[in-house]
């Protein structure tokens, strides 16, 4: 929504020629969404924004949060809910984060309604990213990290809808092809994707009000027989249950039932599990779909946008880029020894990261035509996946 507004010829197509800057002139309150590349056009990198930029330095605090959260799942016996809790967490954020970077790459809008919008948006998803914990708390009924990151996804479930509705009603552009391919990513995606946070957020909620009303009755009930707090320790063994680096926001429980060392299922899994089949869904329908597309059962044109894909390709860079930047945090940052082993480990690091980064950008194509994005939907559909 921060994208600098391109302007339409007579023709309906895109011009170039005379952008506004941003900078120079008012910006309108509320302003219609229009429709960025037409089918046939050549593909043209719009301005740099470094809003998007900015969105995506959450997403490094987002990445150092999983990282602390798979350290607290290094067990064989909490190895795979690590897994499904990594999914769980990562995948809809990335999800929220490619939902954005799909809607701009064919969409463009410049106004003060639509940036406030992005400003809620990020407000969402940091609030998710900031209780981003360990397994241990995320799975503990009393504790808010779970109840709070499950609502933040639903509340920004509900922008790209709102974005969707908007488009079908005043969205400029292939009127057809916009209010087709709006309407099935209603229906098909964010509508089942939201009901899936909305059900994690309310067993969240759910568990975190009956696990208070257990603690009152449990105190009132102590407080009758006049029970001795020093016969019993409150607090929880903060060396065995939360890394020293990880803050600890949110009360903690006085039962030790609110752990889960055997690494068994328990309700208090399922908000998260529920996030991590959202994602999954998103991806296998999405495989699906584009299946169909390959078989030609559809008139494509008219049931899809289509997006600027040099746009794709330059967000998709600065992800890795922003994503490599926080492997290079995690290596730097931390506390040194004076051991060989602790720098060996930080040599072959840096060496990794250095290596990956030139591999990724000296073998990616940096324009449309040679790129796995533009060369053919299976193509495509692996590099998304990737």
């Amino acid at each position: 929504a921060f994208r600098v507004r391109d302007t339409i010829g007579d023709d309906g197509s895109m011009d170039d020629s005379d952008d506004e800057d941003s900078h120079g002139g008012g910006i309108s309150f509320y302003a219609r969404p229009f429709q960025r590349q037409r089918w046939g056009e050549d593909q043209v990198l719009p301005h740099v924004n470094w809003g998007d930029i900015f969105f995506d330095l959450f997403y490094v605090a987002a990445a150092y949060n999983l990282g602390s959260m798979l350290i607290s799942s290094l067990s064989k016996a909490q190895s795979f809910r690590g897994v499904v809790y990594f999914i769980g967490v990562f995948g809809p954020l990335y999800f929220m984060w490619e939902s954005k970077l799909v809607y701009e790459s064919r969409y463009s809008v410049v106004d003060l309604a639509h940036r406030l919008l992005e400003v809620v948006r990020v407000f969402f998803i940091s609030f998710a990213v900031l209780h981003i914990k360990t397994i241990d708390l995320m799975s503990d009924p009393s504790s808010a990290e779970t109840l709070c990151f499950t609502v933040s996804l639903f509340l920004e479930s509900l922008i790209p809808i709102f974005l969707k509705i908007e488009l079908i009603m005043v969205g400029e552009g292939d009127r057809e092809a916009i209010r087709n391919h709006s309407l099935r990513k209603i229906k098909n995606i964010f509508i089942p994707v939201s009901t899936l946070y909305l059900a994690a957020a309310i067993i969240s909620i759910v568990q975190y009000v009956q696990d208070d009303d257990d603690d009152d009755f449990e105190s009132k009930k102590t407080d009758t027989v006049g029970y001795d707090e020093t016969d019993k320790d409150y607090e929880y063994d903060t060396d065995s249950h939360y890394p020293g680096h990880m803050r600890l926001l949110a009360a903690a429980s006085n039962s030790s039932s609110s752990y889960n060392d055997d690494g068994s299922w328990r309700f208090a899994d399922l908000p998260i599990a529920l996030c991590c089949i959202a994602y999954i869904f998103n991806l296998v329908y999405t495989c699906i779909r584009k299946m169909r597309l390959l078989k030609g059962s559809e008139d494509f044109r008219v049931c899809n946008v289509p997006s600027n894909i040099d746009f794709q390709i330059h967000r998709y860079g600065e992800w890795v880029l922003l994503m490599m930047g926080e492997s290079v945090l995690s290596l730097l940052i931390v506390d040194t020894t004076e051991e060989r082993d602790y720098y060996v480990v930080a040599v072959f690091g840096i060496i990794t990261v250095f290596v990956l980064q030139a591999i990724h950008f000296e073998s990616e194509p940096s324009h449309a035509e040679a790129h796995a994005l533009w060369r053919n939907m299976t193509a495509q559909l692996v590099y998304g996946y990737l």
